[in-house]
């Protein structure tokens, strides 16, 4: 007899495993996905309060799922396996539940954690993957980590996941150039899609975009490869004309990667010889040289989170340094090297300035789903650094924090962030739009 019938007489009180209750409920109406925390079965949930046996319909953000009337419900209270109907609970009355992922994983979404890569950030993006995994397992998703190389395509092909999450930092993983490769093999994912990740990976052109909607930047002069021939050979007259351009304090900086590697601050009174070696370090990690004014202020970033297709500034948060003078690498993922605030202790008519410019960013680049601009503040002035398409994903990392102080949880951020990608169906290989003769 179904779960939805009734009973002739009360069942027993008998010791049986959670999974035996589970499959009591019946096969032929199992939830196509997981999605909930470890306290929900499919799209439902018991809320603090509910009475026994009552159940709310949880529906995170960027949800479209919807449960089917009549649908049996098994509901998580307490750690106890409660149904909607109280015979079955009286007949499984004590048993633990086990991890509900665990029961239902051929049925739940999978999900392709791509990380690693050929840049200096690689390691970088393998923590937040494992954050990310973790925060996945906690969902219920079945979730696979898969390294950017050469087998990406093939390994991405075998898994065949639902949803696609590029946590892969810097040079073929932010650049457009991964977010292309899962377009042509037809697999939704989390982020922005090609064109705006090109253009957020390049920064200087990414500053040509700021200043035409009106955004305060720093004077720069990038260096092509032929002006970088021209450093090696004339580095007294290339000093000369940084000077002349910038002023006697800069930065100078890879024109695409992240995380400040190959990044140099050189204050007044530097000479044409660290000049020399500044431009050289960044040659190493970039083909292109930005070289910008300095600008003395406190460092400030602010996220952008798409909710339900409406781009949302998070709070911005401040960023102490503790171990240097600047956010370079070292004050970025060296233990102890910075402490954030969150939200920022600053003037509201500042923070509202701030998290416009960030929604401002994250307009004119034509990002999706999520961002994080990184400003410079001074006195009530800023300048807009650049936007990340991918920021960093473990639950300390400052995109995360910031959704926290806005009320999200780390799971739940991620959790949001698959469904809203999972609701994007992008062509097949071979789909060709029918256009009207």
């Amino acid at each position: 007899m179904s779960v939805a019938g009734t009973m002739p007489m009360p069942m027993p009180v008998v010791p049986v495993s959670a999974s035996v209750a589970l499959r009591a409920l019946g096969r032929r109406r199992r939830s196509r996905r997981c999605v909930g925390s470890g306290r929900a079965f499919g799209s439902f949930s018991v809320r603090e309060g509910c009475p026994r046996g009552e159940a709310e319909h949880e529906r995170p953000w960027g949800s479209t799922h919807r449960p089917r009337a009549g649908h049996a419900r098994l509901l998580w209270s307490s750690g106890l396996c409660e149904p909607a109907f109280p015979w079955f609970f009286r007949a499984f009355e004590g048993v633990r539940c086990v991890r509900i992922s665990a029961l239902v994983r051929r049925s739940a979404m999978k999900v392709a954690v791509v990380m690693g890569g050929p840049s200096a950030e690689a390691e970088v993006s393998r923590v937040s993957a494992r954050a990310i995994m973790g925060a996945l397992a906690e969902r219920g998703y079945v979730a696979e980590a898969i390294e950017l190389n050469e087998k990406v395509a093939a390994e991405l092909l075998s898994f065949a996941p639902d949803v696609v999450f590029p946590i892969a930092h810097g040079a073929l993983g932010e650049d457009g150039c991964l977010q292309g490769l899962l377009e042509i093999l037809g697999l939704p994912y989390v982020g922005s899609g090609v064109l705006a990740s090109a253009v957020a990976a390049d920064k200087a052109h990414t500053k040509k975009l700021y200043r035409g909607a009106r955004l305060p930047v720093a004077e720069e002069w990038l260096l092509t490869r032929a002006e970088l021939e021209r450093v090696a050979r004339d580095p007294e007259s290339f000093y000369g004309e940084a000077l002349s351009r910038l002023g006697p304090e800069m930065i100078v900086k890879p024109n695409t990667g992240g995380s400040a590697v190959g990044t140099t601050r050189l204050l007044r009174g530097f000479s044409k010889e660290e000049l020399a070696r500044a431009v050289e370090l960044s040659s190493r990690v970039s083909e292109e040289t930005l070289l910008e004014t300095y600008f003395r202020g406190s460092e400030l970033t602010c996220g952008v989170l798409e909710r339900d297709g409406v781009p949302v500034a998070l709070p911005p948060t401040l960023i102490h340094q503790q171990v240097s003078g600047w956010y370079d690498f070292e004050s970025k993922y060296k233990s102890g090297g910075s402490r954030h605030e969150c939200p920022a202790p600053f003037a509201p008519e500042i923070l509202s300035a701030i998290q416009e410019a960030a929604l401002t960013a994250h307009r004119v680049i034509g990002a999706r789903d999520l961002s994080r601009t990184d400003f410079l503040l001074s006195g009530s002035e800023f300048i807009v650094l650049e936007t990340n398409m991918l920021p960093g994903m473990t639950p300390v990392s400052l995109f995360p924090e910031a959704a926290q102080a806005f009320g999200i949880p780390f799971a739940e951020l991620i959790d949001g962030l698959v469904r809203t990608a999972a609701s994007r169906k992008p062509a097949r290989p071979g789909e060709v739009p029918a256009f009207p003769s």
